[in-house]
């Protein structure tokens, strides 16, 4: 009874603590959100207020051209005083051809305007007196106290429509030196045409909502210059730029806001599912320790097991992690993205290749990994192909992108070779580039930069000397260590000095895969100053046959397959629904009829239920209950019928040399590693059925 009590107290314990780890696993998390969505917030407004200044320089250089002819007017309206009609003509006809935002020229002398050009779209003006009229008298005035032109507008004109004035003071020099006000000369810019040339659109306004207005000196009212977009303003951030005698403002704010609600959305969901999933950890841990007090001597046996377990689990995940995350990372970011634009089919397929691309890639590595000791033992081979270089590094930039992107590091790729196809295992040079860029990604700080090349050397005896280089701007190394860079879990600095985690495996790896394929690899670095790596490998150049098959095999493999399977009929024995339901579907796309068997016992029965030659083959998945693969096998070998020579090929997650020979042994002719590709499936079939 007291047990019980205990028991119950310290339950009540463990659910409040729990809460607790939760609510503080939730501020923390939204805290740290919330400072990344306020540096987006800047990194945002940075890039606003620089589209906002691009915008109004390029107003001003286009109106500074304006500026160039008033100024000649003027220069030659002080040196001719005494200009008559026929003379003002023809320099205003040159003055005004072939620009049509120039409306047209007129000449005030003592501020009132007596000539004007074309006469006949601003004769309404002449006569005005600007230094009276109420919409000119202000910027009249400034520009003859300044001395200086000045931009008016824009502004009603007179004749008609608006448009902007260039009013630019004209002084005479007497006989004694002395200047006097002489009038002024007028450009008349059409301000319709001035935003049609200016082509805003071209900029990245496609983004932003934006308005640009000046303050009105005689009425100090905002006076509107160009606005762009439908919703209007809400969060807006104000942009100043000084212009000549003024000071024009933008306000400008991105069309789907600072933050977008999916955003939030999606960040505060991240939030609440990460702070679920410590507090099931804290959960868990404390119900264990529970246990543990319960039943003291079963359990610490229990927790040496556990520990020992653990201690191999940890291990394996911390060589594991270098090579693992990246791919995962570019799988994780294209989802991502693929959830926030599910309805852009162009980006769906895009992004659904690379998660597919990574996916490989992945579980390329974990083969891999999983192979170093054969690599070590001298038992590991090369499964080489024809191949292209160019897909080498299309292949590495879809898994890094997201990755540079999120660290705003920027990579450039290069290709210059001659032979783009050459035979090689792509698989274990994609290993070598993948684990090399890992490293320059996570060892360059945000805001650097990473240039990946392949070149063609040379070429000797039908093979190519390529060399792949990888240079950085990262933290770099010492000298003294880049002779231990090889060893395995060597590491310069701590997790914690550098900031950055991982196993010191990576390139031990690079150098055991490089050695196999016959080639080197050099490394130069500096502290502070970045990382170069070059590899350099020997491969055979595929001839022209070999090159075109290579290019056509996507499109070929699985077209050729439903030709020659369709409508055969294959019985699947696999446990796993999931993996039934994929395969079964998969099969069935490519034309072929599938039956279903739940474990080995129920495909023997349903197999002898049919009839001789109703099913063409059975895929064999190895570990099932009541009767598993291997059994399954053996029992349909032994059958005296006519099913006891239909070609068995397994297909199982055992992924090992090992479980590949005892299939064999155990009577199957064939074997197809999981996560199974449709393409190796079919190939294989068609090779037995």
């Amino acid at each position: 009874m007291h047990k019980t009590k205990k028991n119950k107290k310290y339950t009540g314990k463990i659910y409040r603590y729990t809460m607790l780890v939760f609510v503080i696993s939730f501020l923390i998390l939204n805290s740290f959100v919330h400072w990344q969505m306020q540096l987006q917030k800047q990194t945002k407004e940075a890039k606003a207020t620089y589209t906002a200044e691009t915008m109004v320089q390029r107003i001003e250089t286009y109106l500074n051209q304006y500026q160039t002819k008033s100024v000649l007017l003027k220069q030659i309206v002080e040196s001719d005083e005494n200009m008559n009609m026929v003379k003002f003509e023809t320099l205003a006809d040159f003055i005004i051809k072939g620009n049509r935002a120039l409306r047209g020229i007129e000449l005030a002398k003592d501020g009132i305007v007596s000539e004007v050009y074309p006469v006949e779209s601003n004769a309404q003006a002449i006569g005005l007196d600007i230094l009276t009229y109420p919409a000119r008298k202000d910027y009249a005035a400034l520009a003859k106290k300044s001395g200086e032109y000045v931009m008016a507008g824009p502004l009603e004109l007179i004749q008609g429509g608006t448009g902007m004035l260039l009013i630019n003071p004209v002084y005479t020099v007497g006989a004694a030196s002395e200047k006097s006000f002489w009038g002024f000369t007028i450009l008349v810019l059409d301000w319709d045409t001035v935003i049609e040339e200016l082509n805003l659109d071209g900029l990245d306004d496609s983004f932003y909502h934006y308005r640009i207005w000046n303050m009105d000196i005689r009425t100090g009212k905002q006076n509107l210059l160009i606005e762009y977009g439908d919703d209007g303003l809400k969060d807006e951030l104000l942009v100043s730029c000084d212009m000549r005698n003024d000071t024009w403002y933008v306000e400008i704010e991105p069309v789907n806001g600072w933050f977008s609600t999916t955003e939030f959305l999606v960040n505060s969901m991240i939030c609440i599912l990460l702070s679920l999933f410590f507090a099931v950890l804290f959960l868990q841990y404390a119900i264990h320790r529970q246990e543990e007090f319960a039943h003291h001597e079963e359990m610490m046996r229990a927790a040496k097991e556990i520990q020992e377990a653990n201690e191999v689990k940890s291990r394996f995940l911390f060589n594991m992690s270098h090579d693992l995350r990246t791919p995962i990372n570019a799988v994780i970011g294209f989802t991502e993205l693929l959830e926030r634009h599910s309805d852009d089919e162009k980006k769906v397929t895009d992004y659904v290749k690379k998660i597919q691309l990574s996916s490989n890639i992945l579980l390329s590595i974990i083969n891999h990994v999983l192979e170093m000791s054969r690599i070590e033992n001298g038992k590991e081979s090369l499964n080489e192909d024809t191949e292209s270089v160019k897909e080498l590094i299309r292949t590495i930039d879809a898994v890094f992108e997201t990755t540079s992107r999120q660290k705003n590091i920027t990579c450039e790729y290069h290709v210059d070779v001659i032979h783009e196809y050459a035979v090689f295992d792509m698989t274990k040079v994609e290993e070598i580039f993948l684990n090399i860029m890992s490293n320059a990604v996570k060892y360059t700080p945000e805001g650097g930069h990473i240039t990946a090349d392949v070149t063609e050397v040379c070429e000797k005896d039908h093979k190519a000397l390529y060399r792949i280089t990888i240079q950085d701007t990262g933290i770099g190394m010492s000298e003294e260590f880049i002779p231990h860079l090889f060893e395995p879990f060597a590491r310069e600095r701590t997790s914690t000095e550098s900031k950055v985690l991982g196993t010191g495996l990576g390139m031990p790896i690079v150098k055991a895969l490089v050695e196999l394929m016959g080639g080197t690899v050099n490394v130069e670095s500096k502290v502070g100053c970045g990382t170069k790596i070059s590899v350099e490998l020997f491969f055979e150049i595929a001839d022209g046959k070999r090159a075109e098959e290579s290019d056509q095999k996507q499109e070929i493999s699985s077209t050729e397959g439903i030709e020659n399977l369709a409508g055969r009929r294959i019985l699947l024995a696999e446990d796993n629904p999931l993996n039934a339901e994929i395969t079964v579907t998969l099969l069935e796309e490519s034309g072929l009829s599938v039956d279903h068997a739940e474990d080995g016992k129920m495909c023997i029965e349903m197999l002898h239920q049919k009839e001789a030659g109703y099913y063409a083959a059975i895929l064999m998945d190895i570990q099932m209950p009541q009767m598993d693969g291997y059994q399954a096998a053996r029992a349909i070998r032994k059958a005296d019928d006519a099913y006891a020579s239909i070609p068995i090929i397994a297909m199982t997650a055992n992924a090992f040399e090992e479980d590949r020979k005892l299939a064999l042994e155990s009577g199957m002719n064939d074997y197809i590693a999981k996560p199974i590709r449709m393409e190796i499936v079919l190939d294989v079939l068609k090779q037995w059925i």
